[in-house]
């Protein structure tokens, strides 16, 4: 009897560790929006939930909340803004609160999930623009590349399927039909 007690403990306690929280970027009830059609047609989509995301250009922190003005980028399926597309438009996540400037600083990418504010005048150089505003529930901000693998294919100067740590390192590449004369 304690045996069948026991492997119902290990059972529960492994199905238990298989569950994950959710995930508020990825599973985001969020609509199919893109920052231009917000743009062209601000009233039709006052109050809609999307997820948008892209490169940081600028951060202003004000009384109560901060405005970051992100160049849109389209995402992947983790909601990680595609670092080589190409720009897709500016938007303003207002996001609650106070953020530090040096955090979130141009080099950066952030993906915001919230609902459509309307559109905010502005100017992007001596162009006046209508940025499109967010309202933001949740926000990330995405590690730098150099922070995610810094030294992630080291160099050792021979094929990169295979690598000998016995082999003599030279300072140029392995060329298996060189004449060693």
């Amino acid at each position: 009897m304690n045996r069948w007690w026991l492997l119902a403990a290990v059972g529960a306690i492994w199905v238990g560790g298989c569950a994950t929280t959710p995930d508020p970027l990825r599973d985001a009830d969020v609509e199919p929006l893109s920052v231009e059609a917000v743009r062209k047609a601000p009233k039709e989509h006052i109050g809609k939930r999307v997820r948008w995301g892209g490169s940081i250009v600028a951060v202003d922190n004000r009384t109560d909340h901060t405005v970051i003005e992100v160049v849109a980028r389209p995402l992947r399926e983790s909601g990680a803004p595609l670092i080589s597309a190409a720009g897709q438009g500016r938007f303003r996540a207002l996001v609650p609160g106070v953020v530090d400037p040096t955090d979130y600083t141009s080099d950066r990418w952030l993906t915001v999930v919230g609902a459509v504010a309307g559109t905010e005048q502005g100017r992007v150089g001596d162009y006046a623009y209508a940025f499109p505003t967010v309202e933001v529930e949740f926000h990330k901000l995405w590690r730098r590349l150099s922070e995610v693998a810094p030294n992630a294919y080291p160099y050792h100067g021979y094929y990169p399927w295979w690598w000998d740590p016995w082999y003599p390192r030279y300072p140029y590449p392995y060329r298996p039909y060189r004449p060693y004369w």
